[in-house]
């Protein structure tokens, strides 16, 4: 198996800027490691770190981002591996004119970590179009696994549930469609993002899950917490259930903003909130 690794400084690749340093391990992309499924048992698996808040301390890290990411489609369904970007992605849709996968453009994480997580936008979420995926289990097997075998929900895949230990890569569903109208969705779709989410600063996206019948910026701003900030961390004034790195946050400072929006929504509201950001 053709994989590589060095000391680095995570950092550099959270899109929080917070991290610490590990021996990271990298591959040409994802489906490498099926040649020795075993590799990734005793690794810490992270992606493009665009939703997760990492520890101070962590262990050897497998850094599952493509440096030459697989993509092929034929007949409505397009091959991806799963080191693949989003952005990457994206760009495959719009010059082949895959049509129905826009709702992904400007997500920043890669396809893997949106399959884990089940993320998603405008009222959708990929496992919504996947067809199926191949994974390694917690004890090494490599499996096809399909969305009838894990049910996935708003945010959940249940992944882990079913001993997932690691995405190689996924088959999903797309229409063919017109270039030109691609390209218009998904920078519809980009710009969107752009005047709504606060993209000057590091962040991780939206910091809590929606529930049944609220939004949590709401909830967030209606407790006065847009703008509050605990060190350098703060929930944004554009977009509350963001919670921003003015230039030197810590871990601390943005687990004690999380741990204080929870407690005052609920005070006020009686309703707990769950992160959508992964804590390791």
């Amino acid at each position: 198996m053709n994989v590589k690794k060095q000391r680095e400084n995570l950092k550099e690749y959270s899109y929080m800027r917070l991290g610490p340093e590990a021996l990271v391990w990298r591959a040409k992309n994802s489906l490498e490691v099926l040649e020795d499924p075993s590799f990734v048992l005793d690794k810490v698996v992270l992606g493009n770190c665009s939703k997760v808040l990492l520890p101070d301390i962590i262990g050897e890290v497998f850094l599952n981002v493509d440096q030459q990411p697989l993509l092929d489609h034929s007949e409505g369904l397009l091959y991806v591996s799963s080191g693949t970007k989003v952005s990457q992605l994206m760009s495959y849709a719009i010059v082949h004119g895959l049509d129905g996968l826009d709702f992904l453009a400007g997500i920043p994480g890669t396809v893997g970590g949106l399959l884990w997580m089940n993320g998603g936008a405008f009222g959708q979420h990929v496992w919504d179009v996947v067809e199926r995926a191949r994974v390694i289990t917690d004890s090494g097997e490599v499996v096809w696994l399909r969305p009838s075998d894990l049910r996935p929900e708003y945010r959940r895949s249940h992944l882990d549930k079913a001993g997932v230990r690691f995405i190689v890569d996924a088959v999903l569903h797309y229409r063919a469609g017109d270039p030109v109208k691609v390209q218009a969705m998904v920078a519809e779709r980009v710009n969107y993002r752009r005047f709504r989410h606060p993209m000057d600063y590091p962040s991780l996206g939206s910091t809590f899950k929606n529930g049944e019948g609220y939004r949590a910026w709401e909830l967030i701003q209606r407790a006065g917490l847009s703008g509050y900030r605990i060190g350098d961390a703060m929930f944004s004034t554009k977009h509350a259930n963001f919670l921003i790195n003015l230039g030197s946050a810590t871990r601390e400072d943005v687990l004690a903003l999380i741990e204080l929006a929870q407690v005052r929504v609920r005070k006020k509201f009686g309703i707990d909130l769950e992160p959508e950001v992964v804590i390791l």
